[in-house]
């Protein structure tokens, strides 16, 4: 790791938050010596089992309760022979063992399938359950041998009771004589008891005086019927001492006996430690592991980590072919910390820590990462900015490879910009020569006519919102950018006249550069433009292929309809004619009737019923070949149908159970089977809606204006929730609503339901006009 470009990329800050993250001393010293991996085979093999740690912590599985105390530095002194650990140090090193072997079940006893390597890392931990048994049951966590030890039992009870005896005396003494004694309560010297006696009662009270107050007006006295207690009491506690020693040295040399185990077992958890870090670092900051490439950069929404909540996501590009992005743009519009961010990202991944960014982002291992950023003026040491930029440049030169990412910011700058130019350039074509992946940021003119004349290099430049005359921080490739000094000075507050005059100066010299930029960014605006008038064509041409789709059904409907109702007037006939005919014959019956008249009339009503049987036959065939109701892959929610026998009006909700779906029918919604669902007659909308594509300055997407004046609320949320579908596919930012007041029941209602739309970044209601409508912002997410 080159500690200089660590420095400047602030590396150093991203290691003191994941410090924080570990749970043991020893696996924090582990994780400040660690290096980058330059291997991408190591580096995806670590990677994939910080990936398993953090699935694990992901899960419903609780981490175990753990103490880890720092024991690494105890190892050297119970190692040699004839030393001892106090009490402390021994109760210390078996709660460390038993802490890391909670967290080897927490591993190897979890349900979560494929955590390999994990389970494997974790069986290192030799099992030492035994020797933390024997330890806790003699020494407590205060370093002290347990009271209820039997060899100690009966000594600490007799001390006990010479503590008790020389209390009672002592406050004997005290409540006998009150006007003696400077206070009621004894007092302690080098351990031993002693009472204040008044200097001026001395001689009253026979003892050793073992100290006197500071004006001379008190003598500690201990009195010689308790200085015999106090000889008893230190002889006690010198026979418990030997015997505690003794324990401590016997815990030492079993502690010895497994040392190697013991160094095994440290050593083996404080690399689990250094995964279970990265791994809570993961999770606390909804970081991804990226995809390794030979030498593609791709990365997706980057987030810097150290900007906190104000870091703007940045899409970074390279491809495989592609080794110089030369980044332009205005001050303070995020060049610097684009290039940051990618260096910074890169050494995150290659310390083996997943990275901010969205899933789809690739980056390669370097051998090396180096920068040069910000300014190396030096007064001791005699260089300008311009020098220690060289001098920076200078070593990088001669350290990185074709496997290294160099960083350079503001290449070039510090001197005059014609000699500055040509010098970055030429560092430029060496870096290409030597292989090596570049991201430079730059104000210069020539620097981005050469990305567009030299192969392997491209152009990139920071959006700017000349609205705002503010960056937007956004990344776009392809086209090099202005430096908008012009504006952002006059947006800073620098004097009209002067901004005025350096307007003048610059139209005197504008450079063909310059010309060229705004040409491009006119292009990739028109481009732009285009792109979202072919997204809406598309979704004009599907909407009229449904509709054209649904005339077809509703049209064999109709035709269905008429045969049906030609079936029933002929069946209406065929009776009414049936009876004239029958009456007829009656009447010829009780007139003159002859046989021949007879077989004529018998003759003509069988052949017109066999007519109609006919007819009806062809009918009932016509229907069964082509079926009233809509085909179920036909149906789709929101779609208008009519249901039922009775051809109620009604509109798809979702599909129901049982090959069913739920319809609104304005007053209820009701299950109705797929084959009692016919489609609706295709009428115009009663109401209509505009949209206009406004188109706004350069760097923008176009708007679009949905005029809902005079709809109902169900077809103006209708509306709504296309245009929304069509505004996400199309990649556009925001669009306007046009509606009524802002009070009344269609803009209340509108404004209900962008609250509730998962599709909607943010919204916010405009005044009406002099037209008395209002209109509705509405932000869309990213």
């Amino acid at each position: 790791m080159d500690n200089r470009t660590a420095k400047l990329l602030e590396f150093d800050q991203i290691i003191k938050i994941l410090l924080e993250y570990c749970i043991s001393e020893e696996g924090k010293q582990r994780i400040n010596t660690q290096e980058l991996f330059i291997n991408s085979k190591k580096l995806k093999k670590f990677q994939g089992t910080v990936a398993q740690f953090k699935r694990l912590l992901e899960s419903d599985e609780v981490f175990p309760a753990v103490s880890f105390p720092e024991v690494e530095h105890l190892i050297p002194i119970c190692s040699k022979e004839g030393t001892s650990l106090d009490g402390i140090g021994i109760y210390n090193i078996s709660q460390f063992i038993n802490s890391a072997l909670k967290v080897k079940s927490y591993i190897t006893t979890s349900k979560i399938p494929d955590l390999d390597d994990i389970i494997a890392e974790a069986g290192k931990i030799p099992d030492l359950k035994k020797l933390v048994l024997e330890i806790t049951a003699v020494i407590n966590s205060k370093g002290q041998i347990r009271d209820d030890y039997p060899e100690l039992r009966n000594l600490r009870r007799g001390l006990g009771e010479l503590n008790n005896k020389i209390s009672s005396l002592s406050s004997s003494y005290i409540t006998d004589n009150k006007n003696l004694w400077q206070t009621d309560v004894p007092s302690q010297k080098d351990g031993r008891i002693v009472l204040p006696l008044k200097s001026n009662f001395k001689g009253r009270v026979k003892g050793i005086i073992h100290d006197i107050s500071a004006k001379g007006t008190i003598l500690y006295i201990e009195p010689f019927d308790i200085l015999e207690l106090n000889n008893r009491i230190a002889v006690q506690e010198h026979e418990i001492s030997i015997i505690a020693n003794r324990i401590f040295r016997e815990f030492t040399v079993k502690i010895r006996v497994e040392i190697d185990n013991l160094v095994l077992l440290i050593d083996s958890f404080a690399f689990i430690d250094t995964l279970l870090a990265r791994a809570n670092f993961a999770v606390k900051y909804a970081c991804i592991r990226p995809e390794i490439s030979k030498s593609e950069i791709f990365l997706n929404k980057a987030r810097h980590l150290l900007l906190g909540k104000s870091a703007v996501p940045i899409d970074i590009s390279m491809i495989e072919d592609l080794q110089v992005l030369i980044i332009t743009g205005p001050n303070a519009g995020g060049k610097t910390v684009t290039i940051k961010t990618v260096g910074l990202l890169a050494m995150m991944h290659q310390f083996g820590l997943q990275i901010p960014v969205e899933e789809g982002s690739i980056l390669p291992v370097f051998d090396g990462i180096y920068a040069d950023i910000g300014d190396d003026q030096s007064i001791e040491e005699a260089l300008s900015t311009f020098s220690g930029h060289i001098t920076n440049i200078t070593a990088i030169l001669n350290k990185c490879s074709n496997r290294s990412l160099v960083l350079l910011d503001e290449l070039g700058s510090g001197t005059d910009p014609g000699e500055g130019s040509a010098i970055a350039m030429s560092v430029i074509d060496e870096l290409i020569k030597k292989g090596s992946i570049v991201l430079t940021t730059s104000h210069h003119s020539m620097l981005k006519n050469y990305g567009y004349t030299r192969e392997k290099v491209m152009n990139a430049s920071m959006e700017f919102d000349e609205g705002t005359h503010s960056s937007t921080y956004c990344v776009v490739p392809g086209v090099p950018g202005d430096s908008h000094a012009i504006d952002i000075a006059r947006h800073s507050g620098l004097p009209e006249d002067v901004v005025n005059n350096a307007e003048t100066y610059l139209k005197d010299k504008k450079t063909e550069v310059g010309r060229m930029i705004s040409e491009l960014e006119k292009k990739h605006r028109i481009a732009g433009e285009r792109e979202v008038a072919i997204l809406l064509r598309e979704r004009e041409l599907k909407e009229e292929i449904r509709e054209n789709d649904l005339r077809v059904l509703a049209f064999k409907q109709s035709e269905n309809e008429l045969k049906r109702k030609t079936n029933s007037e002929s069946n209406k006939f065929l009776s009414n004619a049936r009876k004239t005919l029958e009456n007829l014959v009656k009447e010829l019956r009780e007139g003159e009737l002859n046989q021949a008249k007879t077989k004529k009339v018998k003759e003509f009503l069988s052949n017109m019923s066999e007519d109609i049987d006919r007819e009806k036959d062809s009918l009932d065939q016509f229907i069964i070949d082509n079926p009233e109701s809509i085909k179920a892959d036909q149906l789709k929610p929101g779609m208008d149908v009519l249901i039922g026998e009775y051809r109620r009006s009604g509109t798809i909700v979702r599909k129901d159970k049982n090959r069913s779906w739920i319809i609104n029918t304005g007053a209820l919604k009701i299950s109705v089977k797929e084959h009692d669902i016919f489609p609706a007659p295709v009428k115009k909308e009663q109401h209509s809606f505009g949209v206009s594509l406004n188109t706004v300055k350069a760097g923008n997407i176009a708007k679009f204006t949905l005029d809902l004046r005079g709809f109902r609320l169900e077809n103006a949320l209708e509306s709504i929730e296309r245009q929304i579908d069509n505004a996400l596919m199309s990649g556009l930012k925001e669009f306007n609503i046009i509606h009524g007041k802002g009070e009344g029941v269609l803009s209340n209602g509108i404004h209900k339901y962008l609250k509730g739309e998962h599709g909607i970044k943010d919204f916010y209601f405009a005044h009406p006009d002099d037209g008395g409508f209002g209109k509705t912002i509405v932000i869309l997410k990213d």
